[in-house]
């Protein structure tokens, strides 16, 4: 797999377009979006590194195999884009404070167990330095997205942005169920 497609699968996984409405929402109540979206993004990037380089010593930790976790991520993965595809319209007017906005976007929506999973497999399948590359170049694609959001987000129609979602979330099934698959034949392979 190329480094491109590794980073477009991670932009998949990253799924800006699902922090929409929390923006919608701080937009609505007057926070700079702008700020908001710069330091989700940073905060997550340093939650996805840091992960990269913890995730290794967490299978030795628990003494988890690589093809276990590839189909338990697989799992994940399944579960997102279905959360993705029948997504109902999120209760986020109660959130008052840009930080709350702000770690909410960075995890769960930007780097929850989806995005983490297929980090740790990328890195021990791929190495250290091709994962961080790859999440490198999803993030500069987070990046623009979000800063363009921030710029045209009171012209937003959120039922266009749901459409691109939901579609995200197919991709997301499709891809998980790959990685389950796999990881549970090389699991079956390992047994006989």
């Amino acid at each position: 797999m190329s480094l491109a497609e590794t980073s477009l699968q991670l932009f998949f996984l990253l799924n800006p377009l699902a922090s929409i409405p929390l923006l919608l929402t701080a937009y609505e109540q007057g926070f700079n979006v702008r700020n908001i979206a710069i330091n989700a993004t940073i905060l997550a990037l340093v939650i996805a590194v840091s992960f990269i380089f913890i995730g290794q010593f967490m299978f030795l930790i628990f003494g988890i195999s690589l093809n276990s976790f590839r189909a338990a991520g697989g799992i994940v993965i399944i579960l997102l884009g279905i959360e993705m595809v029948l997504s109902r319209e999120e209760k986020t007017s109660k959130i008052t404070q840009a930080r709350a906005l702000i770690s909410l976007i960075a995890t769960p929506f930007l780097t929850g167990p989806a995005t983490l999973s297929f980090l740790a497999l990328t890195a021990l399948d791929n190495g250290i330095y091709y994962a961080l590359a790859s999440l490198l170049l999803a993030f500069i694609f987070v990046a623009t997205v979000f800063l363009a959001l921030s710029w045209l987000i009171p012209k937003i129609n959120v039922t266009y942005i749901e459409f691109v979602s939901k579609i995200f979330g197919l991709f997301l099934i499709a891809f998980g169920i790959e990685m389950l698959v796999e990881g549970i034949k090389n699991l079956l392979t390992e047994i006989k």
